[in-house]
């Protein structure tokens, strides 16, 4: 679970927290409806750019450019070639980083989902 800079990250049972930089925090809110409670709460979800870039630890090379592929394809992307390689670059020193500068420069738009690339 990611949390903001200077916060305490959560931890327990199954529970992996991190705290991520202030530049790099960029949300959207995913509003949540309770009908139990009938309430409306706004949960923040990381961009798909940071959530890209947190897979590079535990995938290999082309496990990481098959997302990336899919994040900058269809009729409505999560995100652009131009906006993965700046988040692979200002990653450097952590873990994963090198090969997530690497996928970045394999991303493409509209490669099929299907195959490895």
């Amino acid at each position: 679970m990611s949390i903001l800079q200077g916060h305490h990250p959560p931890n327990g049972a199954g529970v992996v927290g991190h705290e991520v930089a202030n530049g790099l925090w960029a949300h959207r809110d995913l509003v949540h409806r309770d009908f139990a409670h009938d309430a409306l709460f706004a949960l923040p979800i990381v961009s798909a750019t940071l959530l890209w870039s947190q897979l590079a630890s535990g995938l290999d090379l082309d496990d990481l450019v098959a997302p990336g592929d899919a994040l900058v394809t269809g009729p409505e992307p999560l995100a652009t070639v131009d906006e993965l390689r700046p988040m692979a670059v200002s990653l450097v020193g952590n873990r994963g980083s090198k090969k997530l500068r690497r996928a970045a420069e394999k991303v493409r738009r509209g490669r099929s989902l299907g195959r490895k690339a």
